[in-house]
């Protein structure tokens, strides 16, 4: 999770990140990167929203 706070500090994190690319970032397979988004966001490890429509994911401010 650390790899996508950088990766969204560098970025525009409001635009959305697609999960496909994050999951190239980090060395994972999509499917894999999805799951530990949904755990973290719902663990509350991540300030985030999943539009899981669409696979990206949204950053908030916190």
């Amino acid at each position: 999770m650390g790899q996508l706070a950088d990766l969204a500090n560098s970025m525009d994190g409001g635009k959305g990140l697609p999960v496909e690319m994050l999951a190239d970032l980090t060395h994972q397979k999509t499917k894999k990167t999805l799951k530990r988004l949904k755990k973290s966001i719902r663990k509350g490890w991540l300030n985030a929203w999943l539009d899981e429509k669409t696979e990206t994911v949204y950053l908030t401010a916190r």
